[in-house]
């Protein structure tokens, strides 16, 4: 099964639009640890759940009899116990299986397309329906959250319920939501990967801070230009690259903290 998915995920992105039947359906609420047990959604007769994982990502994926993607969520295991109570808790019903870095990143991307697809077929309120004073005091929470108004994940952390809890600007929330959730990171004040992070924010994978400069690119949008602007070139936030693979075979690939790569 999993060659037969990951096939599907290396396809041309665009066939994830080939059956829109699935757009209907109510997302699942899955988020870090609270409440996660494999019957915590209930599947159709058709469908089967599938569990990924690398590094700090676990991927919970519903897939439809032809392989195709019907709902995902993304559950960041940042501590290596909180990882093991995660598997273990899907496990009981489910087989979680290891994949590499490129073929997890691969998923949540096409994640992002499903959802996108979603809103775009099940949304009928324009996002200026919201009452000039609801805006308002909405952005205020933000602010005094650490996060950019109109998104829930662009800031110091998140304050969404759950992984398809997004603000007023989605399209600009999902490049910080899936940054968020990069597999390989370090965080503030933290040592992971022979690495100590003296900061006072979270540095990732280089790859996952391209992928949200793209995001932020694509999106065309006043706030993603800011959210962008602050990252690269105000903070200049540097990633963490492979360097090569360790000499013993059961230790962690070599890793090292590199400058920022690109200017927005």
């Amino acid at each position: 099964m999993a060659i037969m998915f990951f096939h599907f995920l290396l396809q041309d992105i665009d066939s994830v639009q080939s059956d829109c039947s699935w757009l209907m359906r109510l997302p699942s609420t899955f988020k870090g640890l609270a409440g996660l047990t494999p019957s915590a959604v209930a599947l159709a007769n058709d469908e089967i759940r599938a569990v990924y994982y690398h590094e700090q990502t676990v991927a919970v994926v519903d897939l439809g009899p032809r392989n195709e993607l019907h709902d995902c969520n993304i559950i960041e295991v940042y501590e290596p116990s909180e990882a093991t109570e995660v598997l273990r808790n899907l496990s009981v019903t489910l087989q979680p299986q290891a994949v590499s870095f490129s073929e997890i990143t691969r998923l949540m991307q096409q994640c992002e397309l499903l959802e996108r697809l979603r809103v775009e077929a099940t949304s009928t309120l324009p996002t200026n329906a919201l009452s000039r004073g609801t805006r308002i005091a909405a952005s205020s929470i933000t602010l005094f959250s650490g996060i950019l108004p109109g998104t829930k994940w662009c800031g110091t952390g998140d304050i969404a319920e759950n992984y398809h809890d997004l603000g007023d600007l989605p399209y600009i929330d999902r490049c910080c939501r899936n940054h968020d959730l990069c597999p390989i990171k370090v965080r503030a004040q933290q040592t992971r990967y022979n690495l100590t992070n003296y900061s006072l924010y979270t540095k990732s994978h280089c790859t996952c801070d391209k992928a949200l400069y793209q995001c932020l690119k694509a999106a065309n949008h006043p706030t993603a230009n800011l959210m962008g602007q602050i990252y690269f070139n105000i903070v200049k936030v540097p990633c963490i690259e492979d360097i090569g693979k360790n000499r013993y075979p059961s230790s962690d690939p070599l890793r090292k903290f590199v400058p920022v790569k690109r200017v927005y």
